[in-house]
């Protein structure tokens, strides 16, 4: 219950704090923009990046006629407030307009990574053992290196969102919307300067996909890994024969260590079943840990103290933070370690980018 009071005890503070609305908002660029969404068409970012769309979104903050819009001296014409309308980034009530979606500026931000860094220190020791059980398992199996990305990509960012989806904490991403984007996006300033990763994945729809867990470094060292093309053939190759049948033909794969001599494969293969033991840790780790944030965090202070629409729009941006502060107390605590492309990007080698690879196997049985 420690998380609870420590919010009870500053919420009064912060939101006073909040209201005051000082804090500070950059170019379009130099803010974080996130979207825990499926896109059908047209990705919220093209919207808000288009024209002067940001500028509007923000002042919008504050609910205004279009007059009062075009008297703070931001331009805009009806049919961009007409598509704004329709790609439910403003909404409009009478004569009013007003964003819905989370922009959090400077002061908001900061209270936010706050809150989240407490909350992951509270949380990590509920999974703690887990975690440490599935880096052994794959220490026992040649692959310790992969810890890092599969504990992030398939775990912490991966499984546990369809667990809370499951547990209705989140409202899932319908990918059969016929709206262009489903789900939640939202932005946050300052960028954290911590580690910044995210994850790939690739499937020809066959029994395989392929996930890799990228950051700007990878891109720059191995950028034939993200060739479509490559993927696409290395993936229709292993759906159709479960490895290589001409490793030859995939030579940059072969160099980086994904595929040995011989064809078959070298990375994490990971099946949808209890009797895949990284799949039974993952499981248990999310299950552990949505407990936890059930348990642990008021979300309803959460969603009142930053303006939230509701507790499942609070609880995606709150624990897509605290994810962040998760990973980031595992490391310290040495359960797992920042694979080399991540730590040393500059001295990394080519074979150092098999740890950050891995696949997903349908059980179709």
């Amino acid at each position: 219950m420690k998380k609870l009071f420590f919010l009870s005890a500053i919420l009064g503070c912060v939101q006073w704090v909040i209201a005051q609305d000082t804090g500070h908002f950059p170019s379009f660029d130099r803010v974080e923009d996130i979207c825990y969404c499926a896109v059908q068409f047209l990705h919220p970012r093209q919207v808000v990046k288009n024209s002067n769309n940001y500028e509007v979104l923000l002042a919008l903050r504050r609910p205004m006629t279009l007059e009062q819009l075009a008297a703070t001296g931001i331009s805009h014409s009806e049919n961009q407030i007409l598509l704004l309308q329709s790609q439910r980034l403003i909404e409009r009530d009478g004569n009013m307009y007003r964003t819905i979606i989370p922009i959090l500026d400077s002061l908001h931000t900061s209270a936010l990574r706050t809150d989240s860094y407490e909350t992951g220190k509270i949380l990590v020791p509920e999974i703690v053992d887990d975690c440490r059980n599935l880096v052994e398992h794959l220490s026992s199996e040649g692959m310790p290196h992969h810890a890092f990305s599969i504990l992030f990509s398939y775990v912490l960012d991966g499984k546990i969102w369809k667990v809370m989806e499951k547990k209705e904490m989140v409202t899932g991403r319908n990918k059969e919307s016929h709206e262009s984007w489903e789900g939640n996006y939202w932005i946050l300033y300052n960028k954290r300067k911590a580690l910044q990763c995210g994850t790939n994945t690739m499937s020809v729809g066959g029994k395989y996909s392929v996930k890799i867990n990228w950051s700007d470094g990878l891109i720059r060292l191995a950028h034939p890994l993200f060739n479509s093309k490559n993927l696409n053939n290395f993936l229709k190759e292993i759906d159709a024969n479960d490895k290589v049948s001409e490793p030859s033909a995939f030579s940059f794969f072969t160099e980086i260590g994904v595929i040995r001599p011989d064809g078959s494969i070298n990375i994490p293969i990971i099946e949808d079943s209890d009797a895949n033991r990284i799949h039974a840790f993952a499981e248990t780790i999310s299950n552990k840990l949505t407990e936890a944030l059930q348990t642990k965090v008021d979300i309803e202070a959460i969603t009142h103290k930053y303006g939230f629409a509701d507790t499942h729009e609070a609880m995606v941006i709150f624990y897509h933070e605290v994810m962040w502060d998760i990973l980031s107390e595992l490391v310290e605590r040495g359960v797992v370690h920042q694979p080399a492309v991540f730590a040393s990007p500059q001295t990394a080698k080519l074979s150092d980018v098999r740890d950050l690879c891995f696949l997903l196997r349908e059980n179709h049985e």
